[in-house]
């Protein structure tokens, strides 16, 4: 049963003319990566397109390593921009071989809104 109400509001949410869902209103585009070369030397790369109401970008950025069956934040870095692009790029010496990733946290302000968006890198091994 309640699959069907929720199949119902969510319909109902897709017929309503000028009716638009959270995700996706302001974000328009965004991408994070990670590569490590054999000097366990760990480069980051973080993109944020929003739509053209988009005022500012705020990104935080965490290279995570996966111990002990979770993961674990090995360091972070923030950048806040006024406009509807943003991106970075940041390395770091890894001093421990393992699985990491890094996490990426996208906020968009714009419309008297903020949406957030978090991704993934793919993993990747040294």
């Amino acid at each position: 049963m309640k699959r069907v109400i929720t199949y119902l509001l969510v319909l109902s949410l897709l017929l309503v003319p000028g009716a638009k869902t959270a995700q996706a209103a302001l974000g328009k585009d965004q991408s994070v990566s990670l590569t490590i070369n054999g000097s366990k030397t760990a480069s980051i790369s973080v993109s944020a397109k929003g739509t053209a109401s988009v005022t500012q970008i705020h990104i935080t950025s965490y290279l995570q390593r996966y111990k002990d069956g979770k993961w674990t934040t090995i360091t972070s870095w923030s950048k806040t921009v006024y406009s509807n692009t943003s991106s970075f790029s940041k390395t770091h010496s890894l001093s421990v071989s393992g699985k990491y990733r890094v996490q990426a946290i996208i906020k968009y302000t714009g419309n008297s809104t903020t949406e957030s968006h978090t991704i993934n890198s793919t993993t990747k091994t040294c």
